[in-house]
């Protein structure tokens, strides 16, 4: 695999996101320890994703780890399944070409 198009990838999903939340690590308080421990855990797998990511790593370990997030954030949630994204991600890019 090239890796061509993970960038673009990447800014997009983050872009996403910004809009979906607003971001400012100012702009909220988790007052639940379990919360705070599943988002840390989440924060964490995103971090080793990006990690893979600029290694030059193939994109399956990335996947891995933004999967283990996205189950994480879904403890909280309830909301976003596997499948949701996957839904997104290939509705939106060609990826494996």
């Amino acid at each position: 695999m090239s890796g061509l198009g993970i960038e673009t990838l990447l800014k997009r999903i983050e872009a996403h996101i910004e809009d979906r939340i607003r971001y400012s690590p100012q702009s909220f308080l988790v007052s639940n320890l379990r919360h705070r421990d599943i988002l840390q855990s989440a924060l964490s797998s995103v971090e080793r994703a990006r990690i893979s990511l600029s290694s030059d790593m193939s994109e399956e370990f990335a996947m891995v780890d933004l999967h283990q997030a996205l189950q994480k954030i879904g403890e909280i949630t309830g909301e976003v399944t596997i499948d949701d994204i996957y839904q997104h991600i290939f509705s939106h890019f060609c990826i494996g070409k």
